[in-house]
């Protein structure tokens, strides 16, 4: 962190002189620049690239979970966690589901109005006589 620090305002500071202020040696600069990318850093910036076509196949809905499981689906073996991590150093976060708004104002005084055009089947309630067709002596259907 402190390597990439001093990598990206060498152009405004001397790099000495950044090392001394962040307590790491020039050589240790140095060293870290000429090194490798690791293969695990390698693997990880492959893995993002297929976490993000993943993430922007679902339209922004997934979370690591579910990119987790599309991951485990198509085969490859990776942790939750880093699936996680790589979705942080992304920013990418799944879409919150909309709350729910109850457009229903139960709480009014005006008289309520029954519906009466439902059939008998309908109006049925628990507890209330079952309607009878007229063939078993009951009302004709409406």
């Amino acid at each position: 962190m402190k390597f990439e620090f001093i990598e990206a305002e060498k152009a405004h500071f001397p790099v000495d002189f950044m090392c001394e202020q962040l307590g790491v040696s020039r050589s240790g600069y140095y060293a870290w620049k000429e090194r490798p990318e690791s293969e695990r850093d390698k693997a990880d910036r492959a893995l993002a690239e297929v976490v993000t076509q993943i993430h922007r196949d679902s339209r922004g809905t997934y979370g690591s979970p579910r990119v987790h499981a599309e991951l485990r689906a198509r085969g490859q073996r990776v942790s939750r966690k880093r699936v996680a991590r790589l979705m942080n150093e992304q920013e990418l976060a799944a879409r919150k589901r909309r709350r729910f708004v109850r457009t229903t104002d139960s709480r009014h005084n005006q008289p309520v109005k029954y519906r009466t055009d439902r059939s008998p089947v309908e109006r049925w309630r628990p507890g209330a006589e079952v309607p009878r067709r007229a063939a078993e002596g009951g009302p004709p259907e409406q």
